[in-house]
């Protein structure tokens, strides 16, 4: 257990902790964010997985009921705040996937719960912007390969815990407990990042914190592409936002999160994008959907109709006999898929509109009109 004994961890672990927990900040400008990554050694081949393990979030005290020896007069270095007492609920429960659910149904979930729980469709439900929130949390982990792989080792407890041990000094072992109550050697955990996964200790420069912050668009922005101008710690940033962006969308910004201690890197900006509602166009992925409202006389005969489009109005041809509820696919209309190639489609809900304030010469042709069918159905029947 040399590593966990010498002066060297202990500090890391400590300075992991501290800048892990500040919490929430807000950047000059009035963006909310919070640190995303504490600074401290980084690990080979990402710069971004240290945030979960210098969180404390086990509601049990820390010591030796939580699997570690304390040197005498040195429990006051281990605190548990009372905003981590709430249980760890396990990322795939959040997002209703089993653990061997794809990248494509992780990705399909996040969308799904992002979209009903949207702050935009939940105004002042604070139930529904903590599932909002629970929901980001979890896709953020899942969504990247090296979080998700160190998660799945280890379960959602010992994530969550982490390094969860407080104070700088006394502690001569090193174990948490993941989801079934196993103990999980923290110096091993720490050996697997710091290594590159030959076991032995390599320090490397250490960076500065990650960042995120989160913007609001128009839903035409979004469609088009928009650039929104930050305040990060006093520096004016600008945040291209691609065209076909969505909801729950993070856009990162390298090199633009907390400065590096003594000359590193500075970390990096993560940008959450929310997209507002449109009154005319209802988005699901890259596809578009419009309701377009015809008369009693196109709906029976047939003939065009003015629908809207990203692009403008266009005329559409409808053949006769149409009914509410009919849908017509425009191939190419949709959003571009900022995932992939190609671009949605749009699809035009039909509403069949009853005629009010008749004139005369109008109720004498329905009349005229309903006679001509029920003669039509007696001779049907004959």
């Amino acid at each position: 257990m040399g590593f966990l004994r010498s002066q060297g961890a202990r500090r890391l672990v400590s300075f992991l902790i501290q800048e892990g927990a500040q919490g929430p900040r807000t950047i000059p400008g009035g963006v909310s964010y919070f640190s995303r990554q504490a600074s401290g050694t980084a690990a080979s081949g990402s710069s971004a997985h240290y945030n979960s393990y210098a969180r404390q979030t086990s509601s049990k005290p820390y010591g030796a009921a939580q699997g570690f020896r304390l040197s005498p007069g040195t429990s006051r270095d281990f605190r548990v705040s009372a905003a981590v007492a709430a249980a760890v609920k396990d990322y795939y429960s959040i997002l209703g996937v089993s653990k061997s659910a794809s990248d494509k149904d992780i990705k399909k979930a996040y969308y799904d719960l992002a979209k009903k729980y949207h702050p935009d469709t939940n105004q002042d439900n604070s139930e529904a912007a903590a599932k909002f929130q629970e929901a980001q949390k979890a896709y953020e982990t899942l969504s990247d390969k090296e979080k998700k792989n160190v998660y799945d080792q280890v379960g959602a407890d010992a994530y969550e815990q982490g390094a969860g041990m407080g104070g700088h000094q006394g502690f001569e072992g090193g174990f948490g407990f993941d989801s079934r109550g196993n103990p999980v050697n923290v110096e091993d955990l720490f050996n697997s990042f710091f290594s590159g996964g030959g076991g032995r200790f390599h320090r490397r420069p250490a960076r500065g914190a990650d960042l995120q912050a989160q913007v609001q668009v128009a839903f035409m922005e979004a469609v088009k592409g928009t650039t929104r101008n930050l305040n990060v710690l006093g520096e004016d940033v600008e945040v291209n936002l691609p065209a076909g962006v969505d909801t729950g969308d993070s856009l990162k910004v390298s090199g633009k999160g907390q400065p590096g201690p003594e000359g590193t890197p500075a970390g990096d900006l993560y940008v959450t994008v929310h997209v507002q509602r449109d009154p005319v166009f209802l988005r699901d992925g890259p596809d578009i959907h419009v309701e377009t409202a015809v008369g009693l006389d196109i709906a029976a005969l047939g003939g065009t109709m003015r629908v809207p489009t990203l692009e403008g109005e266009v005329d559409l041809k409808v053949r006769a006999g149409i009914h509410t509820g009919h849908k017509v696919r425009l191939r190419g209309k949709g959003i571009k898929n900022v995932r992939g190639y190609g671009v949605g489609d749009q699809y035009v809900h039909v509403s069949v509109t009853t005629p009010t304030n008749l004139t005369e010469r109008q109720k004498e042709l329905l009349i005229e009109f309903g006679e001509e069918e029920e003669k039509k159905k007696q001779a049907n029947a004959a």
